[in-house]
């Protein structure tokens, strides 16, 4: 609804700036004409003064107006995007967060109810997060987020979406992904974490669990599944992936 306004009020704003200006273009036309057939010894810049100085204040006015206009909505408009941006985004990490990936989710479930498409979901655990805080401290734990999250967002498609669950836990959906598909990511990204140190902290390792969507399955469900598979991960020695029963 707020876009559709905003569209609305700048073709307002594009018709004052046209209207305006074709009256204008108009108006010296007809006074350059009018010039060479009333007075040849008349020039043209004395003969728009005698005529058409009042249309020109008029003109100057609305273009005028309009470019103040269109100021304002671009102000606006910067300041709408940018609280819209704040409000689908974790602003620790930069990722999406929770209420953003819950709706993506929801359309994408709706997408594969209706033709079938192929769905993957990964849930993905920093291992013994509590011990870097306690260890390095919690301005290092942050930028262990920030750069577990750059460095994941490398390795994801335009079509994926990774949003910050809660702490140190993280999702990411994958549209037209199979499970094959999302355990060959997961994979990648658990070994992709754990071979390259971050900085201050040094090592730092995952657990993933991964799941496919299944018909008629809820959201809750299918995140349940994948957060067993998760924990399983855990349980069974951490750095490592394992997939949804």
């Amino acid at each position: 609804m707020m876009a559709s306004k905003a569209k609305k009020i700048s073709t307002r704003i594009k018709s004052l700036l046209l209207f305006s200006g074709l009256c204008l273009t108009i108006a010296i036309i007809l006074a350059i004409e009018s010039s060479l057939v009333d007075a040849s010894d008349v020039s043209i810049v004395t003969y728009w003064q005698r005529h058409y100085i009042p249309l020109t204040a008029i003109l100057l006015f609305i273009a005028g107006y309009a470019l103040w206009e269109y100021r304002a909505h671009r102000q606006s408009d910067i300041e709408r995007q940018r609280l819209e941006k704040i409000a689908i985004t974790d602003l620790l990490t930069g990722a999406f967060n929770r209420r953003y990936l819950t709706e993506e989710t929801q359309g994408e479930i709706a997408e594969a109810r209706r033709y079938g498409q192929k769905i993957g979901l990964l849930m993905l655990d920093i291992d013994h997060f509590k011990h870097i805080n306690d260890q390095f401290g919690h301005v290092a734990g942050d930028q262990v987020l920030k750069e577990l999250v750059m460095r994941v967002k490398g390795q994801l498609r335009e079509a994926d979406t990774l949003a910050r669950w809660g702490g140190e836990e993280f999702l990411i959906l994958l549209p037209h992904c199979t499970l094959d598909d999302t355990l060959g990511l997961a994979e990648k990204l658990r070994k992709s974490i754990a071979d390259n140190a971050f900085p201050e902290v040094g090592s730092v390792q995952i657990s993933i669990g991964v799941s496919e969507y299944r018909p008629r399955e809820t959201f809750i469900e299918w995140l349940n599944r994948t957060d067993r598979a998760m924990y399983r991960a855990k349980s069974e020695g951490r750095n490592t992936v394992r997939a949804a029963d």
